[in-house]
């Protein structure tokens, strides 16, 4: 009986270690830049995911025009609608123009 249960003491850390990896099992993650622009009565939004040729695009609605929001916050409550999630923010400071933008991310389909 001692025998066994010596056995059974011995043999049992090293059954703990027998989990799965889970480094291999993670998602991939994209990141974008939104920058929130104020034209003087309402705000309009860039999305710069690294996919478009120039610095980003505005986004549209299904008329093909610029959308523009109210607020900031509406503006960030639309994009994270289409499944982003807020990470980071910082203040692009110009010279007549101040732009907030806000780094998101999501994971990858695949």
């Amino acid at each position: 009986m001692k025998k066994l249960l010596f056995l059974v003491l011995f043999a049992a850390p090293f059954f703990c270690f027998a989990q799965t990896d889970t480094t291999t099992h993670k998602q991939k993650i994209t990141y974008c830049i939104a920058q929130v622009e104020h034209d003087g009565s309402k705000f309009d939004i860039n999305l710069d995911d690294g996919s478009r040729g120039r610095n980003g695009s505005e986004i549209k609605d299904s008329n093909g025009k610029t959308m523009k929001f109210d607020t900031r916050i509406s503006a960030l409550n639309y994009v994270t609608q289409l499944g982003w999630t807020l990470v980071s923010s910082y203040t692009l400071k110009g010279t007549t123009l101040e732009v907030i933008a806000f780094v998101f991310k999501r994971p990858v389909n695949q």
